[in-house]
């Protein structure tokens, strides 16, 4: 499990810094091999045998986007399979109700292979992130939330002038709480002000997360 949380620690701090990742980096070195084999459905699982779950199945297509793995025998399938694992107008954890760090995950997988999943902003699942936008009072779990919506929606669609203060407003002195929070914000900052974000609020973003 450490060495699992140390490659996604790696890969969500490359995507922040546009850093590329080797695919040995990534452990994705034997993706050809059997151990790395995908399940007969296409997806992923936590682990080679598990059930596929939208959770690893995004990750994997992330993943495999990051190191320009492109196969698309497998990639293909896999993509169509992370559709089928839709609930209602997201993805679930728990294949039951839709939650935000799923749906926001599943969103950016498709958005990476849009070619493939032919994701828009019209999708619906973009409409049901936009309306669990946090409000409120300012807490850790709020800042993820905003975060992780805020990257989802610029992986597909532009961000509103609006969307761009809350999730800035959501962040303190430029840190959304944890590694993923960061990451998150850090991304959909340069996607929707790529000029303004490198010269104001990369650094701070940033830093945390290069350790």
């Amino acid at each position: 499990q450490g060495a699992q949380e140390d490659v996604r620690h790696r890969a969500w701090a490359a995507e922040a810094t546009r850093e590329p990742l080797a695919p040995s980096l990534m452990g994705l070195q034997n993706w050809r091999g059997q151990r790395d084999e995908p399940n007969a459905d296409h997806g992923f699982g936590n682990m080679p045998g598990y059930a596929s779950n939208a959770t690893d199945t995004a990750e994997a297509l992330l993943a495999l986007h990051a190191v320009d793995v492109v196969d698309l025998l497998r990639v293909e399938p896999a993509v169509r399979q992370l559709l089928a694992l839709r609930v209602g107008p997201g993805w679930s954890a728990s294949q039951s109700t839709p939650d935000v760090p799923t749906t926001a995950l599943a969103v950016r997988a498709l958005a990476a292979w849009r070619g493939i999943s032919g994701i828009t902003p019209a999708d619906p699942a973009l409409a049901w992130l936009a309306a669990q936008w946090p409000n409120g009072p300012v807490h850790t779990y709020s800042r993820l939330y905003a975060a992780l919506i805020a990257d989802a929606i610029a992986s597909v669609a532009a961000l509103t002038p609006e969307d761009v203060d809350a999730l800035r407003i959501a962040g303190l002195n430029g840190r959304w709480g944890s590694l993923q929070a960061d990451a998150a914000a850090a991304r959909a900052l340069l996607a929707a002000r790529p000029n303004w974000v490198l010269h104001s609020m990369r650094p701070s973003a940033v830093r945390p997360i290069r350790g």
